[in-house]
C-alpha cells in the first residue's frame, strides 16, 4: 500500500510522457487512447489504456500491458484488466469496477450528502475468490473551489492498522503543485512528496477524469511538464526520481498523449 495514489496521479505521464466524481467536459475533444507504448524493433503503435464513452460518460477503461503467457511461453500485450464505470439516477458516479483477468476484483463505492454532486466518502472493497475480503474507508474533503484537498483512510482489523492522509495543493492559477501522502502501517511511517511544475497553458485533457489515479490532476486546467518524487521510509530518503516533458499539441490545443475524438 505504500506507493498507491501518488504514483498512479503521474502514471500516464511516465508510459506516455480527481476529480472522481464529475463526467468529463470534453471541451472539443475527447481522448480516446492514451500511454503510448513503446516497443523495440516495432513501429506499430499501442496504447496502455483505452477508454468507451456513452455520449460524453466513460463508462469503461480497458487496460493492456503484458498478458498471461500464451500456449508458446511466451508473453503477449494484450487486454490485463479493465475499469467499469457505474453512475446513479442522478449521473452521479456510484461505483468502479477494476476487474482482472480472473475470479478477484476490488471495487470503488462512493457515498455523497443529499443532492451533492462531490462524493464525501469512498469505500474500497476486495474481493477473493468471491468472497468480501476487507474494505478500506476513505474521507474526501475538498475546498471551497470544490477541489479535492485531503484525503484520510484509517483502517484497523485484527492483526493489521494502516493509516493515510493525503494533502492536495494548487496554485493561482488552479493546477496542482504539491501532493504530500503520509501512511502509517505496523508501526512505520512512509511519505511521498510528489511535486508537478512548469505548466503549459493548454488543455488538460484529463479534466474532470473519473478516476481515483487522476485526483489533483484532473482538478488542473493545464498539463505539468516536470515532477519530482521524493520517497521517504520514516524519517529517511529511500529514493528520488524526476522527469520532464516535450509536448506537441493538436489543432484544439490538447497535448498529443494519445488519441482524440474532436468535435
Amino acid at each position: 500500500m505504500k506507493n498507491n495514489i501518488i504514483v498512479l496521479i503521474i502514471g500516464f505521464f511516465l508510459v506516455s510522457c480527481s476529480t472522481d466524481e464529475i463526467i468529463p467536459d470534453s471541451d472539443n475533444c475527447k481522448i480516446k487512447e492514451y500511454g503510448k507504448i513503446i516497443t523495440l524493433g516495432s513501429s506499430e503503435i499501442k496504447y496502455r489504456y483505452k477508454l468507451i464513452y456513452d455520449g460524453d460518460k466513460i463508462m469503461k477503461r480497458i487496460n493492456y500491458g503484458d498478458a498471461a503467457p500464451s500456449s508458446a511461453g511466451l508473453s503477449f500485450f494484450g487486454e490485463v484488466s479493465r475499469d467499469s464505470l457505474v453512475y446513479d439516477k442522478y449521473d452521479r458516479l456510484y461505483r468502479i469496477y477494476k476487474v482482472p483477468l480472473n475470479k478477484n476484483y476490488s471495487y470503488s463505492e462512493f457515498e455523497y450528502e443529499h443532492s451533492n454532486v462531490l462524493p464525501t466518502k469512498r469505500s474500497e472493497i476486495f474481493i477473493f475468490n468471491q468472497t468480501h475480503l476487507y474494505t478500506y474507508p476513505e474521507e474526501i474533503f475538498y475546498d471551497k473551489k470544490g477541489r479535492v484537498n485531503r484525503t484520510v483512510i484509517d483502517y484497523k482489523e485484527a492483526n493489521y492498522e494502516f493509516n493515510s492522509t493525503t494533502i492536495y495543493e494548487y496554485d493561482s492559477s488552479g493546477n496542482l503543485i504539491k501532493v504530500v501522502n503520509t501512511q502509517d502501517e505496523n508501526g512505520n511511517t512512509f511519505k511521498i512528496i510528489t511535486e508537478l511544475s512548469d505548466y503549459d497553458d493548454k488543455k488538460n485533457p484529463f479534466s474532470s477524469f473519473p478516476f481515483i489515479d487522476y485526483r489533483g490532476v484532473s482538478n488542473s486546467a493545464n498539463n505539468f511538464r516536470h515532477y519530482e518524487i521524493t520517497n521517504y521510509d520514516n524519517i529517511n530518503i529511500s529514493g528520488i526520481r524526476s522527469g520532464t516533458y516535450n509536448f506537441e499539441y493538436n489543432d484544439f490545443d490538447y497535448p498529443l498523449l494519445g488519441t482524440y475524438d474532436c468535435d
